[in-house]
């Protein structure tokens, strides 16, 4: 069996290099990030305008990289997934400082990116559980749910009464 420090960057690591939990999470968390690339697109087509989702692009490539098993992104994965959650954590504190409903949406849509960057760390650090993925595909989904929840009040306040 080939040890980690001995694949160049190039190789790709089968499946019997890693256990079922590794193999899971990065599976799971390729099709999370390829599913929040494909969503960014559509939501930024239907706004029909506004600058291209260009940073959406570094989650396409880890996600083709991590659904290749390609072990060596999972690390660029987890720093992107550092970097949002720093993010998200900057989105909630600002709003609890905002004006009620509008801080309200602000701090759901925080809380989802906080649940969205959980579940990738819980399915990319270490050496995952088969437990521990599960629990990183359901806290996803609480993100999906999170994200709607604050796009929906945002888009309340925007209507007139």
């Amino acid at each position: 069996m080939t040890t980690i420090s001995q694949l160049s960057e190039h190789d790709v690591i089968t499946g019997s290099d890693f256990d079922a939990g590794e193999i899971s999470g990065m599976r799971s968390a390729a099709w999370i990030l390829l599913v929040t690339f494909a969503l960014n697109v559509l939501v930024w087509a239907l706004q029909r305008g506004g600058f291209p989702p260009v940073a959406s692009l570094v989650d396409l490539f880890l996600g083709v990289q991590l659904l290749r098993l390609k072990h060596n992104w999972r690390a660029w994965a987890l720093v992107r997934a550092g970097l949002g959650a720093a993010f998200a954590l900057f989105i909630v504190l600002s709003g609890l400082f905002a004006s009620s409903a509008v801080g309200l949406g602000t701090s759901i849509l925080g809380a989802g990116q906080l649940a969205y960057c959980g579940s990738l760390f819980l399915l990319l650090f270490g050496s995952p559980s088969m437990s521990r993925v599960y629990a990183g595909r359901a806290l996803f989904g609480l993100a999906f749910v999170l994200t709607l929840v604050g796009a929906a009040v945002l888009a309340l306040q925007r209507v007139p009464a």
